[in-house]
């Protein structure tokens, strides 16, 4: 079955370590492909650019806006549409005009997104992952990684004919840049470094990859 790969929190501090997990991972399936929620604020963009231009494997979609704060998205239609119109409205090819090295895909930090901004991105264009979470959204495009049984608590999904793989870029030791926000978030474990060799040994050495926006559906009303 194919396997879909999605990692949060790719910012600037995680860079070096993500790149050597990175090498490790492509040594052991070279067809590996993975969307990385990348968060905007925190990531400048020479090194997007670097990762976009020295691994084609990689997509990078948009993770809040600096991850600082829980209700960071949890905010009225104005707001939204605000912050919203600072990506720009998704392009043909998929990309967001304002941020062309990240997909127009979205996901709030802690899955915590307000229906109204929901709205603004849909109307954006934006499909959200994480979007029907508790059934608090609905309308448009959407990603569940929850879909499906799960075989790792938190981390593996198995679908009808996929695999889902969650997780984050975090590697041990690395203070994230908004554990001031979430004193639990300090050591910044729970990463996918803390868990390679899971990874590293579920799969076949030739297993086919996917990008997640293959699996994005339209949420239920």
């Amino acid at each position: 079955m194919k396997i879909f790969v999605e990692l949060d929190d790719f910012c600037d501090v995680y860079a070096d370590s993500f790149r050597r997990l990175l090498m490790d991972i492509l040594r052991v399936y070279p067809g590996f492909k993975a969307t990385l929620f990348a968060v905007p604020g925190l990531t400048k963009k020479n090194v997007l650019r670097s990762f976009w231009e020295e691994y084609p494997c990689l997509r990078f979609a948009v993770h809040g806006t600096r991850h600082q704060n829980s209700e960071e998205w949890m905010c009225g239609y104005p707001q939204a549409l605000r912050m919203v119109k600072e990506f720009g409205r998704a392009r043909e090819d998929g990309s967001s005009k304002f941020l062309p090295l990240f997909r127009a895909g979205f996901k709030a930090p802690w899955l915590r997104l307000s229906p109204e901004a929901a709205q603004a991105l849909w109307e954006y264009g934006y499909w959200i992952a994480g979007g029907c979470k508790e059934g608090k959204l609905s309308g448009g495009p959407v990603f569940n990684y929850q879909a499906g049984k799960e075989i790792v608590k938190g981390i593996l999904y198995e679908r009808d004919d996929a695999f889902v793989w969650h997780g984050h870029v975090q590697a041990p030791g690395i203070r994230p840049p908004w554990a001031d926000c979430n004193p639990a978030l300090e050591s910044g474990s729970g990463g996918i470094a803390e868990i390679l060799g899971m990874f590293l040994n579920r799969f076949d050495k030739d297993s086919e990859f996917g990008y997640i926006e293959e699996l994005v559906t339209k949420c239920p009303d």
